[in-house]
């Protein structure tokens, strides 16, 4: 599930006049701060092209901003906001019903002693927990003691703020990853991108959560409002379709010029674009997938497997015998390995990573569409791409009844609509939109405030995005209504590439005693 699925684009116009004595300085800066990292860690090419490095070198963007951005980069994230004595976090639309497992923190001792603590409880440290266990518990092998330590309530980082996407728009980079790895690098790196979402689904469906997280396939609809936009996305599915074949054969690109584009864009509601890319993705409501893995794994395997909120690492050192001591406001936890899943925050625990990986701040919003809107949850999901920026939309679905097509009178059809969440739209960006092109959000963890300028875009973009049916009168027309907003602290990396593996010491700076231990 991408956090927030953030990105930016930079025209090939505004690219042609960036200073070159900028980028070769960047280039340096990049190389030096990521080669100590090889190949003791491997960067699988499995994200889109950075644009954090076109950000600083673009020539009319403020210099004040871009060294306050630098340094904010290379600063300690800290851990994330709590209560007291600050302001608390902004409350996403997703929490307004906490999940009954994690609603409030126990008061359990923690265990002295475990084979593996995770950091972090998002989608990684989910994953990693499921993996260890229920693949452990199947092939028969002894289970690992395994504690996960969340600084705030379960899933209360990037995965619990995001927009529910699960999508994957590979044709924006294609042409570029072809260019930098060769095609059959780029075809290996989409497949894989574009194979998240199947895997979703099949592990919702493994722990019976389909329903209740709203998993779903739909149609992902990327609207451009910009022409050279459009045309190197079109160039970029001409060349993945080469490759992919089959995977993505029904992807397909509408273009405004022709008469049968333009009467499927009005059918859309998207006339005011310039034309849309439709492909599969899928949708899903992230802080009952998440949770409610955890929750079943607690209910499951509850002696090897413990979780504890509200229980920030701060610190991790080698004992004599090799092992980790793991600490926490709550006492001390010794293992033999610890996993880093905290995102945007792990430089606070690792300043090696520190202007390798830093946090990005993103914002969201849950909107009441007007009276015109269709119901489209269980259909399509969009983006909107603009000559700089992106935005995403996805529409929350009215649940079981309706999805299931049981509600067969108009009495029941009515009682399905009146879930309280049912419809709404979760719309989220606006990065791009703040001063200096989003440079004053770089290196932020403050989810505590919402950023004014991209508020502003995301209470209007939706109304100028979508046109409303032929025949309804303005005085029909209705706008998008804001119900909620709130900001979410992303991990990102100077070249967009994931970190994945073992730990070496030269970046743990944590005296090895013996060769049983490892941090990820």
């Amino acid at each position: 599930v991408p956090t927030t699925n953030l990105r930016i684009k930079i025209t090939p116009d505004i690219d042609r006049k960036t200073s070159s004595s900028s980028k070769r300085f960047w280039s340096t800066y990049l190389h030096s701060r990521l080669a100590f990292l090889s190949p003791a860690i491997s960067t699988s090419q499995s994200s889109t092209m950075s644009f954090i490095p076109e950000l600083f070198a673009h020539p009319g963007l403020d210099k004040i901003a871009k060294e306050n951005a630098f340094h904010a980069c290379l600063s300690d994230p800290g851990l994330p906001l709590v209560a007291e004595p600050v302001a608390p976090a902004t409350q996403p639309y997703w929490f307004e019903t906490p999940h009954p497992q994690f609603a409030s923190p126990k008061d359990e001792e923690l265990p002295h002693e475990v084979d593996v603590v995770i950091v972090g409880s998002g989608i990684t440290g989910a994953s990693v927990a499921r993996h260890l266990l229920r693949s452990s518990k199947d092939t028969g092998l002894e289970l690992p003691r395994v504690a996960m330590l969340e600084a705030r309530e379960v899933c209360s980082g990037a995965t619990g703020r995001n927009g529910g996407h699960v999508n994957e728009v590979g044709y924006s980079d294609y042409i570029h990853l072809s260019e930098l790895y060769g095609r059959e690098a780029a075809a290996k790196i989409t497949k894989f991108r574009i194979g998240h979402l199947d895997e979703l689904l099949k592990v919702a469906k493994e722990e019976g959560l389909v329903e209740e997280s709203q998993i779903r396939v739909v149609d992902s609809v990327s609207a451009f409002f910009d022409e050279t936009a459009l045309d190197v996305a079109q160039k970029g599915l001409v060349e993945m379709r080469k490759d992919l074949g089959d995977i993505v054969e029904k992807w397909a690109a509408i273009e405004k010029g022709d008469a049968e584009g333009l009467i499927e864009l009005k059918r859309l509601g998207l006339a005011s674009s310039d034309g849309c890319i439709r492909g599969r993705a899928g949708a899903v409501w992230p802080y009952r997938l998440v949770p409610g893995i955890l929750s079943h794994l607690l209910r499951d395997l509850s002696d090897s497997f413990s979780v504890f909120s509200h229980t920030p690492a701060t610190n991790i050192s080698r004992t004599e015998d090799g092992h980790f001591m793991v600490e926490t406001p709550r006492g001390n936890t010794k293992t033999k390995h610890v996993v880093h899943a905290t995102n945007g925050y792990v430089g606070h625990l690792l300043p090696a990573v520190r202007g390798a990986i830093f946090p990005l701040r993103g914002q969201m919003s849950a909107q009441k569409p007007p009276g015109w809107f269709p119901y489209q949850a269980e259909e399509r999901s969009w983006n909107f791409e603009y000559e700089v920026g992106f935005d995403y939309l996805t529409q929350i679905s009215y649940g079981k009844t309706l999805k299931s097509g049981n509600a067969s009178t108009e009495n029941e059809m009515k009682e399905a609509k009146q879930d309280a969440t049912g419809g709404d739209l979760m719309f989220g960006g606006g990065f791009a939109q703040t001063r200096n092109c989003g440079l004053e959000e770089l290196g932020v963890t403050d989810d505590s405030v919402l950023n004014p300028e991209a508020a502003e875009h995301l209470k209007t973009a939706l109304g100028k995005a979508f046109d409303p049916p032929v025949g309804v009168g303005a005085e029909k027309k209705g706008e998008f209504v804001v119900k909620s907003m709130w900001t979410g602290i992303m991990g990102f990396s100077m070249d967009s590439l994931p970190f994945v593996g073992k730990l070496p010491e030269s970046m743990t700076k944590r005296t090895v005693f013996g060769t049983n231990c490892k941090a990820t």
